[in-house]
């Protein structure tokens, strides 16, 4: 080495010059660490200025001292270091990673280290990075609910399964990676999810440079014979051989798909009765599936007094008595025969293939099935279903005609045992209102006997008679509407009490209107509880406004109570009601009739 190396360009050496133009930083140090020597990039790299050379000393730049031992040691023990990393941070605070490969030599009279030091600190930073993003794969892929997988076309085997893999399908990895894809899937995901990689496959062929994902929804395999259904993403690559292969999501969206299969059979079946509903009948209507099974016959279903039910006993028995029809269909109805419930109280049956004489089979059936569930449910509101059919014949008959021969023999039916059905459902509410409460049989009968009394002694017609006499009979029915426990409650009642049991003249109306034998009378039980005064309720009337049957019920009514107590109040004499009755007279009680019923009825009565 010579001695002139570091002094100057007139040297005019061109060994010098190479090493002064090195790409690379050259160093000469004694075992002091001194630096005796260094090129441009020695100097760059250390941050130092030519006059510092002799002045600065490497050792000093080093972060781990246990590392520039090491380092020195095999330098001065070995006589060279080849490729050792270095951590070191010049004066400027700048910290720099390098790697040297270093000997000793002779120079200026002493052993000294001659050192090639590179600067790798990009390349440091860049495995660093690489590091931690292999870091972050790791724990995505390690620990992401999501199944992460790489499968080679090829061999037709997967070559890697994250742990995730486990809790979805029961399966260990091991179990996994020895299965071909057969094995992975349910079988009627398996031709799928082939005919989905080769198709793909030739796309990817055909630009492998697109990088397209691809999506794909299937049943996997679980170890306790279940299926899953997952969401798959994959993408193709070649591996490292030259191989196609593809790298794969599978996210479980099992609950997903329960939630699209509850939205479908909502969207399609009724929630109440879980027959199909409209939509899907108008949709089925639209894929004229019946010009393949003809005949096809139509049945129309309309259940009898279903207000009449929902106004008595609630919509929660008006409700169950739907079920109750529904469950009958679905017992009754062959296999590819189709009910929907259409509207409130219709439904409507598709028959495929199926004559006039199977139809009026099928009808029969349900007829029986009807009157089978009315006998097993005595205390049930009765079942009641007018029905309507016709058969499409052959494909030139429009299906709309076909519908309303089916709509008009139902209605006619309707119209023939619908106005019966409604008489009966009316003295079942009255039997039901009885049976709950015994009082109110008495009461009923107490009433009606006694306006009859006063329609007698008004000189009225027989058959004015006899409705007085029903009018009494039914005026409270609609207390079947109101909550046992408030009708027999002993003592004081709450204004929500109260409330509650002044709904009884409306529900009753309700009830009777629908009723053609009853129909006549509706308007008086609606009206018993106004005052003569105008202070009833429940529409504020007043004087000759209130119906003569309701004038003649709210004095009857009155005196019964007096006479006989209830919960709420103990029985007073006769003499007692007759003075209350007077008293009430022209404010809650029409006069007249309290005159009238006082010397006609009662009096006679107590002389008798």
């Amino acid at each position: 080495m010579e001695e002139s190396l570091n002094e100057g360009p007139d040297a005019g050496l061109p060994l010098q010059y190479i090493i002064e133009n090195l790409p690379e930083a050259f160093y000469i140090i004694d075992v002091e660490g001194v630096i005796l020597y260094a090129n441009l990039k020695g100097l760059e790299l250390c941050g130092i200025k030519p006059e510092d050379i002799g002045k600065q000393n490497f050792f000093s730049y080093w972060v781990e001292e246990n590392k520039r031992i090491l380092w020195f040691d095999s330098v001065m023990k070995g006589g060279r270091s080849d490729g050792f990393e270095m951590q070191l941070k010049n004066p400027s605070g700048k910290e720099i990673w390098a790697v040297a490969s270093s000997i000793t030599t002779q120079y200026q009279g002493q052993v000294c280290i001659l050192a090639t030091v590179s600067n790798i600190t990009e390349k440091k930073r860049l495995e660093a990075a690489l590091k931690r993003n292999e870091e972050k794969c790791s724990l995505l892929t390690e620990f992401t609910a999501d199944v992460v997988w790489v499968y080679n076309l090829r061999s037709g085997s997967f070559t890697y399964l994250s742990p995730s893999y486990f809790e979805l399908t029961g399966f260990t990895v091991e179990e996994g990676l020895a299965n071909g894809l057969s094995a992975h899937v349910m079988p009627e995901s398996y031709a799928v999810s082939q005919e989905f990689l080769e198709k793909n496959q030739d796309d990817f062929l055909e630009n492998p440079s697109a990088q397209k994902h691809y999506l794909m929804e299937v049943r996997l395999q679980r170890k306790d014979g279940d299926g899953v259904w997952v969401e798959v993403s994959i993408k193709y690559r070649y591996n490292e051989d030259g191989e196609i292969e593809t790298i794969g999501v599978s996210r479980n969206i099992e609950e997903r798909k329960q939630a699209e299969n509850d939205i479908r059979y909502l969207s399609y079946h009724d929630q109440l009765t879980g027959l199909f509903n409209r939509r899907f009948y108008e949709e089925e209507l639209e894929k004229e599936k019946f010009q393949e099974n003809l005949p096809f016959a139509l049945l129309l279903c309309d259940i009898n007094g279903l207000k009449l039910t929902n106004d008595a006993f609630g919509h929660m028995v008006g409700d169950d008595l739907l079920k109750r029809f529904a469950g009958i269909l679905a017992e009754k109805l062959r296999s590819g025969d189709v009910a929907a419930r259409i509207g409130g109280d219709e439904f409507v049956l598709l028959l495929p293939k199926t004559d006039q004489e199977a139809a009026e089979k099928l009808a029969a059936r349900i007829r029986a099935g009807i009157e089978q569930s009315n006998a097993e449910n005595p205390d049930l509101p009765m079942l009641s279903v007018s029905f309507g059919w016709a058969v499409k014949k052959n494909a030139e008959e429009k299906f709309e005609m076909t519908f309303l021969q089916a709509e008009e023999r139902m209605y006619s039916q309707k119209l023939r045992e619908g106005v019966s059905r409604k008489n009966e459902m009316v003295q079942l509410v009255l039997q039901k209102l009885f049976a709950r409460n015994q009082r109110e049989f008495a009461h009923s009968e107490n009433v009606g006997r006694l306006s009859m009394a006063i329609g007698a002694a008004m000189g009225l017609q027989i058959t004015a008679l006899e409705e007085l006499r029903t009018l009494g009979r039914l005026h409270d029915i609609g207390k079947v509407g109101i909550s046992e426990n408030i009708l027999n409650k002993q003592g004081k009642l709450s204004e929500g009490d109260r409330m509650e049991i002044r709904r009884h003249p409306e529900i009753g109306y309700q009830i009777l209107r629908s009723a053609d034998k009853y129909a006549s009378i509706a308007e008086a039980v609606l009206s018993h509880h106004e005052w003569y005064d105008g202070s009833g309720y429940p529409r504020k009337l007043k004087g000759q406004e209130i119906l003569l049957g309701a004038r003649i019920i709210a004095v009857t009514e009155a005196y019964d109570k007096l006479i006989n107590g209830d919960n709420f109040c103990k029985p007073v004499s006769r003499q007692a009601a007759a003075s209350e009755l007077l008293a009430g007279a022209g404010t809650k009680f029409d006069p007249e009739i309290v005159e009238l019923f006082l010397s006609e009825v009662i009096e006679p009565m107590a002389t008798a």
